[in-house]
């Protein structure tokens, strides 16, 4: 006899149960082919008690029709009809009522059961609801422990969506939807966004968050809700705003990982906590460029660093440390970390007879100020100039139509900027600040981006600041200051 598997799918290591126990069902289903081995499986018993009820259900209904002419369905499904047309249609002429049920007895009797893929012209096509995707939006048995879903307030979710504003990739991209915080490369991407999301004529219920446009109020309280929700990963610090992204992030990053045991995929050491896992990929992971000092990931990361940065030729070459650059632009931004007195000359703006801090602030006011504009855009009322369309309708909105997505909750004071609201907020209604920028290296914890950024400085072995007086070097501004003032007579930094 066979013990450790099923007699009826031949499955081994699972939960199994005696046929002998089964003896109510096979009383109601006969099985009289099963006769070699005394074990089923609990998938098999399944599918055998599912019969079983099945025709129980089929002998209590036919006992009920002897009985009683009209009864109540048994089914425990439901109907309901869905219309996916935002067009009516409309007749000139009455119907013929009695004409409309001899075509629908004509399309009963011709109806054909066999479904050809060759004649289906309903338009929708094997990727609108692939197998892979359909699986992914259902977590498996163990994921829905990996992430948990957090519900934001309204200063959490504005101060999430200020931080991707401040990302250098978000800054840098040329065409930008600051309600949806998108970047595009190209301005037909942008455009077609546009059309999609925001166009007036879409509808007329726009979301307070992103201005998405919307034909029906339902559909934007839905939408404004899902704003609120995070799912945030239990094993590591990712964060996204769907369900279904969590779940394949879970699936692909943390496949044989669990709460209290995290696996590193270079080494498969296993670690308590992602805080571990971070600690040991700083020490053991991270490779160092020997020409820049640089840190990657691995060494993938940085043969292509090199590829890219070191083993090119070209005209744009700094002299001090022989590294390569695609522009002139890249190329005096990282020479002004060299010589101090030549970021000066860099920064300094001759029109405007102002010197800025340094080379990247002095080109945000040529970009941003209506005296460099190639182009600027007049205000109507007031006949201020200004160098982009965006920043004129957010002063025509504001200044002129008081209207603002920032609002003091306390005093009901409106404001141009998420920046602006805070401060008012600090130093009028005595709100404190929050570290809300963590270091990967050692955990510190920092108030703003910038600041996060200065202190990357510390771990990294470059020293940009220079002494314009001695040649000394330093990782940070506020070093290279204060050597300044101790040594060199209190003289100021440019």
């Amino acid at each position: 006899m066979y013990t450790d598997l099923c007699c009826t799918c031949l499955t081994k290591n699972r939960k199994l149960h005696y046929i002998n126990d089964q003896s109510e069902i096979f009383k109601t289903i006969p099985f009289l082919e099963l006769c070699h081995g005394n074990m089923l499986c609990w998938e098999c018993r399944a599918i055998l008690l599912k019969f079983y009820k099945f025709k129980i259900q089929v002998l209590r209904i036919q006992e009920l029709l002897e009985k009683v002419p009209v009864i109540k369905s048994h089914s425990a499904l439901s109907k309901k009809t869905v219309n996916y047309f935002d067009y009516e249609l409309t007749y000139n002429s009455e119907v013929d009522n009695e004409k409309l049920e001899r075509v629908e007895d004509d399309i009963v009797d011709n109806f054909d059961d066999d479904i050809s893929n060759e004649n289906d012209n309903c338009g929708m096509t094997q990727d609108f609801l692939s197998k892979t995707d359909f699986q992914a939006s259902k977590p498996l048995e163990g994921e829905l422990c990996k992430f948990r879903v957090v519900r934001l307030s309204k200063d959490e979710l504005m101060s999430k969506r200020e931080e991707k504003r401040r990302q250098p990739n978000f800054k840098k991209i040329p065409f930008k939807c600051d309600g949806c915080v998108l970047g595009f490369t190209k301005r037909e991407n942008y455009d077609e966004h546009w059309k999609k999301k925001h166009c007036e004529s879409i509808g007329n219920f726009a979301c307070r968050i992103c201005q998405i446009r919307f034909r029906h109020e339902a559909e934007l309280d839905k939408h404004e809700i899902r704003h609120y929700v995070c799912y945030r990963c239990a094993l590591c610090k990712f964060e996204c705003g769907l369900e279904r992204t969590a779940i394949l992030h879970c699936r692909i990053k943390h496949g044989g990982d669990h709460i209290g045991s995290i696996r590193c995929t270079q080494c498969d050491d296993v670690f308590r906590s992602s805080e571990e896992l971070q600690e040991h990929r700083n020490e053991k992971h991270f490779v160092t460029c020997d020409d820049c000092g640089k840190r990657f990931k691995g060494k993938r990361t940085l043969s292509s660093h090199i590829i890219r940065i070191h083993n090119r030729k070209s005209t744009h070459t700094c002299d001090v440390c022989k590294r390569w650059f695609s522009s002139q632009r890249r190329l005096e931004s990282h020479v002004t970390s060299h010589s101090a007195e030549l970021a000066r000359k860099l920064s300094y703006c001759d029109s405007c007879e102002v010197q800025f801090k340094n080379i990247h602030v002095y080109r945000h006011h040529l970009k941003n100020t209506a005296q460099h504009a190639k182009e600027t855009y007049e205000c109507g009322v007031c006949h201020k100039r200004f160098s982009s369309k965006g920043y004129y309708k957010k002063h025509y909105d504001f200044y002129h139509l008081r209207k603002s997505n920032y609002k003091c909750d306390i005093c009901d004071k409106l404001f141009v900027s998420d920046w602006r609201l805070k401060q008012h907020q600090m130093t009028r209604h005595g709100l404190a600040r929050t570290r809300d920028h963590r270091c990967d290296v050692c955990q510190k914890m920092f108030y703003s981006s910038s600041t996060l950024r200065d202190h990357y400085l510390i771990h990294s072995s470059l020293r940009r600041y220079m002494c314009s007086h001695c040649g000394v070097t330093f990782k940070q501004r506020a070093a290279l200051h204060t050597h300044c003032t101790l040594l060199h007579k209190n003289t100021s930094v440019q």
